[in-house]
C-alpha cells in the first residue's frame, strides 16, 4: 500500500509545497448515487484533511476510490491498522522551502571549442563561451571559474589560467545548479536530520546532508580593500611601538630626511612588523609609515577569489555522483513528507480506534461518535436481516438528519478502509442513496422529481436508502401512504432503509414487514430553554415531535401574548 501511494504521488506530481486543492471526482466512483450522499462523503474527507499541514496531502484521497471490493477494503484496513506517526504536525509545519537561494560566490562560464556542444549548452540556459581564437580566451579572464569541455586546440592556453577546471562529460557541467536546488531544502534537511524519520526518508537525508555543507561560506576570511586598510592601521601602530625603543643618530636622521633609504635599524623594525602582520608582504610598501601597494593588493584579491572558486569547484566535482541525484532524493523527501502528513492527519482525527469495522449482513453501531461534530454523543443503532428498515421519528433538532448523515459517514469510512472508535458491523454496500430534506415548498414539480429519483434507484442487497422527510413535497394525507408503500417496495428488493419522518402516527398501523418505528425524543427544556434530547434513537418507540416544548420555549423567551396564549391553551388541552 505504501508503494502504491508513492507511485500515485509521483504520477500526479504532488508536492508538499504546491497549492493543490482536494479533487474527489475519482474517489467518488459509483458508490454514492446522489449529490447529498456525495456531499457527506466530501465533508468526511475534508474533516480528516483539516489536520493536514500541506494542501496537496488531501489529493492522496484520489487514490482511495470508494469501493465494494472486499479484498481491496481488507488491504486498506491492514494498512491503516498499522499506521504509525513518524513526524508531528508541529515538525511538518516547519518544513518550508527557503526563499533566499544559495548562489555560487563566484562568476562562472563554460568554455568549449565544439559548436554542437555550445548550442546544446546554450539551449539549456548554461553560461557558455565558444572559443574560436585566443582573443576569445582573453574574455574569460574576468570570470572566477571557467569550466572547460571539448577543448583541445587551446587546452595549453586555458591550462595556464588558474581558474580553469577541465571536465570530460557534459553531465559534470554546472553542477552548481543542483546546489541551488538543494539550498531551498537546506533548513528542511537539517530539521529532519534531528528527528525520528522513516528509513526511506533517512536514506535521502544521509545522502544530502554532506552536500548541504557545500552551501556554507568558506571559514577562511577573504581579503578586501577595506579590511586590508584596517590591518595596515594595526601594523603601523605596532611599528610606532617598535620605533619608540630605537635611538636615531644624526647620520640616520639625515638619511631619513633625504629619503634615500631606511637606515638599517629602522629597516629591521619595518621588516619585523611586515613579517608578523596579516597582510601578504608583497602588498606592503616598506616605508614609514607602511603603505599599501594598490596594484599588488588588487592582484592578490583577484587570485584569492579565483583560488576560492577553484577550491569550491573542486569540492563540488568530488561530489558529482551524489549531486546528480539531488532531484531524485528531493522527490523522495517530498513523497515521504506527504505520506507522513497523511498519516499524522488520519491518526489525529481517529486516535481511539480499538478494533476495525467488521463487514457482515447487519448494520450495527454501538457507542460510535460522529467525527463531524464537536463533542458528539456516542450513538447506538442497528438494522439486521429481519428488520432492514427504520422509520425514524422524533422532534425537530433532535438528530434525525444527523443520524442519517452519520450512517453515510460510516459507509464512507468503512469502504475507504478506515475504522473509527466503537463497535461497528456494516454490510458491504454497492450503492448509497441519500435524499436530504427538501428546502423548497410543496409543488407538483418537487413531488414528481422525488418520485423520479426514487424510481431510478437500482435496488438490491447492497443498496442503502436514506430519506429525510420525503413527505415535505406532497400533501400530508397521502404522504404517509407513500412512505409505507416506498418502504415496502424496497424491502422486497432486499435494500436497507432509514426514513426520517414526522408521520409516525399515520405510519405505525401500516408498517410493512421488515420495518420498525424508532424514535428520538425531546424530554424537556434546560434552564436556558434549550431542548433536552437524547440523540440515541429508542428502538421500537414512536417519538413525538413535541411542538408543546417548542411553544413553551417561545413563550418563555419571546415577548408577546400570542406565544403565552398558545402555551396556556395547550397545557389546558392536555389536562
Amino acid at each position: 500500500m505504501h508503494n502504491t501511494l508513492i507511485k500515485f504521488i509521483k504520477a500526479e506530481g504532488l508536492s508538499p509545497f504546491n497549492e493543490d486543492k482536494i479533487r474527489l471526482q475519482g474517489s467518488m466512483n459509483s458508490l454514492f448515487k446522489t449529490n447529498d450522499a456525495r456531499a457527506v462523503h466530501l465533508r468526511v474527507l475534508q474533516k480528516i484533511s483539516s489536520e493536514f499541514s500541506f494542501p496537496s496531502t488531501s489529493c492522496i484521497w484520489q487514490s482511495f476510490i470508494v469501493t465494494d471490493n472486499h479484498e481491496e477494503i481488507s488491504r486498506r484496513k491492514n494498512f491503516f491498522a498499522v499506521l504509525q506517526q513518524t513526524l508531528s504536525r508541529e515538525v511538518l509545519s516547519l518544513c518550508v522551502l527557503a526563499r533566499n537561494l544559495w548562489h555560487p560566490p563566484y562568476s562562472l562560464i563554460v568554455a568549449t571549442e565544439n559548436e554542437e556542444t555550445f548550442l546544446n549548452l546554450k539551449q539549456n540556459s548554461c553560461p557558455v563561451q565558444l572559443i574560436l581564437s585566443e582573443s576569445d580566451i582573453h574574455s574569460l579572464a574576468s570570470y572566477d571559474l571557467v569550466q572547460v569541455v571539448d577543448c583541445e586546440q587551446f587546452r595549453e592556453v586555458l591550462e595556464r589560467m588558474p581558474q580553469s577546471v577541465f571536465l570530460s562529460s557534459l553531465d559534470d557541467l554546472y553542477l552548481e545548479r543542483y546546489l541551488i536546488m538543494l539550498s531551498a531544502w537546506r533548513d528542511i534537511i537539517r530539521l529532519l536530520q534531528n528527528n525520528e524519520i522513516s528509513p526511506r526518508l533517512r536514506e535521502a537525508i544521509n545522502v544530502l546532508s554532506p552536500l548541504v555543507e557545500l552551501l556554507e561560506p568558506s571559514a577562511r576570511k577573504l581579503l578586501t580593500r577595506e579590511n586590508a586598510q584596517e590591518i595596515l592601521d594595526r601594523m603601523n601602530d605596532a611599528l610606532v611601538k617598535e620605533l619608540k625603543d630605537i635611538t636615531i643618530g644624526g647620520d640616520t636622521l639625515v638619511m631619513l630626511l633625504a629619503r634615500e633609504s631606511l637606515p638599517k635599524e629602522l629597516q629591521a623594525a619595518v621588516n619585523r612588523v611586515i613579517r608578523s602582520g596579516e597582510l601578504p608582504q608583497q602588498t606592503i610598501t616598506p616605508t614609514i609609515p607602511l603603505r599599501i601597494d594598490e596594484e599588488e593588493l588588487a592582484a592578490v584579491i583577484q587570485r584569492q577569489g579565483a583560488q576560492q572558486a577553484t577550491t569550491l569547484a573542486a569540492s563540488i566535482v568530488k561530489h558529482t555522483e551524489n549531486l546528480r541525484v539531488v532531484p531524485d532524493y528531493l522527490q523522495q523527501i517530498s513523497e515521504e513528507l506527504l505520506l507522513a502528513d497523511f498519516t499524522q492527519g488520519v491518526l489525529k482525527i481517529l486516535p481511539s480506534v480499538k478494533r476495525q469495522m467488521e463487514t457482515g449482513t447487519t448494520f450495527n453501531m454501538k457507542e460510535v461518535r460522529n467525527i463531524l461534530l464537536d463533542n458528539p454523543q456516542p450513538i447506538s443503532f442497528h438494522l439486521d436481516e429481519n428488520v432492514r428498515c427504520s422509520i425514524l421519528t422524533g422532534a425537530n433538532s433532535g438528530g434525525k438528519t444527523t443520524l442519517l448523515e452519520h450512517l453515510v459517514q460510516l459507509v464512507s469510512l468503512s469502504q475507504l478502509g478506515i475504522s473509527v472508535a466503537g463497535e461497528i458491523t456494516i454490510p458491504l454496500f454497492s450503492s448509497v442513496y441519500y435524499f436530504a430534506k427538501n428546502k423548497g415548498s410543496i409543488s407538483k414539480g418537487a413531488f414528481e422529481t422525488l418520485l423520479t429519483r426514487l424510481a431510478c434507484i437500482e435496488p438490491g442487497k447492497g443498496t442503502l436508502i436514506l430519506a429525510d422527510e420525503i413527505e415535505a413535497v406532497t400533501e400530508p394525507g397521502v404522504a404517509g401512504k407513500i412512505v409505507c408503500t416506498t418502504a415496502s417496495y424496497f424491502l422486497e428488493k432486499g435494500c436497507f432503509l432509514v426514513i426520517a419522518t414526522h408521520l409516525g402516527h399515520e405510519i405505525q398501523h401500516h408498517l410493512p414487514s421488515g420495518a420498525r418505528i424508532d424514535g428520538i425524543e425531546a424530554r424537556g427544556l434546560t434552564e436556558t430553554f434549550d431542548l433536552i434530547v437524547d440523540h440515541n434513537p429508542i428502538i421500537g418507540k414512536l417519538a413525538h415531535s413535541t411542538p408543546e416544548l417548542i411553544i413553551e420555549r417561545l413563550a418563555k423567551t419571546q415577548s408577546g401574548e400570542y406565544f403565552m396564549h398558545l402555551h396556556q391553551s395547550l397545557n389546558g388541552w392536555n389536562k
